[in-house]
């Protein structure tokens, strides 16, 4: 499980969006090799710049989701004025408790899988590189959750661009699981795949 339950949220939202373990593999190895610069962080939409071993020419994938209405933000504003959730939101944080519809005057702060939208211009969708800057925020969530509020444009931030890219375990141990034909798969798919140990 991803250290804080924002990044565990997107991560199982925008996993559940994509639907294919083999891209989720692809995407991770491709995010550790370095292949995803110029990360940048909007209300609604996140973005980069891609590269892979298979393409010589950068793609740039982003992913959007709703931000929520001037009513949706009221109402969350109105919610449980006593919790002091508001005031931790503009300080950085982005306590557990707001993942509580209940708590927010029935606002979900959570988009679900069908509000998530893909583009690449790679002419695939979902992709490889869709999957590469799922796993960057991800990575970015666990150490900025209210990037997460920040998403959703509650409340109102400046956009961040150009944030370094790193890449984080994103199940423990580091371990992506998926099923053995799945790893086949993409091991076949290398254009240079490296060489199984020679047992006698």
């Amino acid at each position: 499980m991803t250290p804080n339950a924002w990044a565990h949220t997107w991560e199982t939202i925008l996993r559940a969006a994509i639907n294919d373990d083999a891209l989720w593999l692809a995407g991770h190895n491709d995010l550790s090799a370095g292949g995803l610069t110029h990360l940048a962080l909007e209300p609604g939409r996140v973005s980069a710049t891609a590269s892979d071993r298979h393409h010589t020419t950068p793609a740039h994938p982003t992913i959007t989701m709703p931000v929520l209405t001037d009513d949706q933000t009221t109402a969350w504003q109105s919610a449980s004025p006593t919790c002091g959730h508001h005031q931790a939101v503009r300080t950085g944080k982005l306590p557990e408790c707001l993942t509580n519809p209940a708590h927010t005057g029935g606002v979900p702060i959570q988009p679900t899988s069908d509000e998530i939208t893909f583009s690449c211009d790679c002419g695939i969708s979902p992709c490889r590189h869709i999957a590469a800057l799922t796993h960057a925020i991800t990575a970015r969530l666990t150490t900025r959750p209210a990037d997460f509020a920040a998403l959703r444009g509650l409340p109102e931030r400046p956009p961040q661009h150009d944030q370094p890219v790193t890449t984080t375990r994103t199940t423990p141990g580091g371990k992506v699981h998926i099923p053995a034909h799945h790893a086949w798969a993409w091991y076949r798919e290398c254009s240079e795949p490296p060489l199984l140990p020679a047992y006698t």
